[in-house]
């Protein structure tokens, strides 16, 4: 009975000690997306569609629930995009200032909770096969998605067309 009471209080206290890091952890990066973000907003010659989509994604990616609703989205907007898009799915579509912000927010989530992320992206690149071949058969796909590029399509689907960023 000592035995059970030791064992689950090193357990608890390793639990609450993971959190504590990646919690910390998380914080650095999470300074990093919002300063990439600043510069994105910043930026004139990208569109606020986009600004919109890299402000929505920064905003969802602040929940532990992020990565399972982009893997439950995922075949959808993905579908959507592989048969009735018009436009090409690249890996290198995004300009280079929302790229690194979605780098950054994508790094942060992967921060705060890697085992919900690694689990959930393992999962993505098994979601991404199919469509990523049917898109090849279709000519729709010309450079191998990834999971930042995926995430940012399926942000630019879903994000509010009248979000706005707040200035401060």
């Amino acid at each position: 009975m000592i035995f059970d009471i030791l064992l689950g209080s090193a357990c608890a206290i390793g639990v609450v000690l993971y959190w504590k890091v990646c919690s910390i952890r998380a914080l650095a990066m999470q300074e990093i997306a919002v300063g990439r973000l600043k510069e994105l907003y910043e930026d004139a010659d990208v569109p606020h569609t986009e600004k919109a989509s890299a402000h929505f994604t920064y905003l969802m990616a602040r929940h532990w629930w992020f990565m399972p609703a982009v893997l439950l989205l995922a075949p959808f907007v993905l579908a959507f995009a592989v048969l009735f898009d018009q436009r090409s799915i690249s890996a290198s579509k995004k300009a280079d200032g929302q790229s690194s912000a979605m780098d950054a927010i994508v790094l942060m989530y992967f921060s705060k909770n890697p085992l919900i992320a690694a689990f959930s992206g393992a999962a993505m690149m098994l979601i991404l096969i199919p469509f990523m071949l049917i898109g090849l058969f279709l000519d729709k796909v010309k450079s191998i998605p990834t999971l930042v590029g995926t995430i940012a399509l399926i942000a630019a689907k879903a994000a509010p067309k009248n979000l706005h960023a707040r200035q401060n």
